[in-house]
Parts: C-alpha cells; structure tokens; sequence
C-alpha cells in the first residue's frame, strides 16, 4: 500500500455546550477538543464569548 492508497475519511462532531448563564449553543466542527478550547477563550465566537466559561454536555460524531 503506497501513500497514494491511504483513505481519509472527515469526522465531524455536533455538539451542545452549557453557558455560565444556562443557555445552550449547537455548533459543528472537525475538531471537537479544539472547539470546546476556542470557546473557552473566547475566540470562537460572540455568543459564547460572552457567557464563559463553557461546558460540553453533548456531542455526536458523524463521517458525512
């Protein structure tokens, strides 16, 4: 088996995360552990950004 013949197939997570103030936010990435990271510090995104810190409390992983 060459390099050639390596098949990659993409994971990708949907996840639900808690907020300090118990709102919900869904969101979708490739990279679960990072995702959760970037809330966390506030660079993913403005919703979260705002209700740090963030707890993961679902996820389910799909390869399509």
């Amino acid at each position: 088996m060459s390099s050639d013949d390596v098949i990659v197939i993409a994971v990708w997570y949907v996840y639900i995360l808690r907020c300090v103030d118990n709102s919900l936010y869904i969101g979708e990435t490739n990279n679960l552990d990072f995702r959760v990271r970037t809330h966390n510090d506030g660079s993913a995104c403005t919703f979260t950004a705002h209700r740090r810190p963030v707890m993961l409390v679902y996820f389910e992983k799909y390869e399509r």
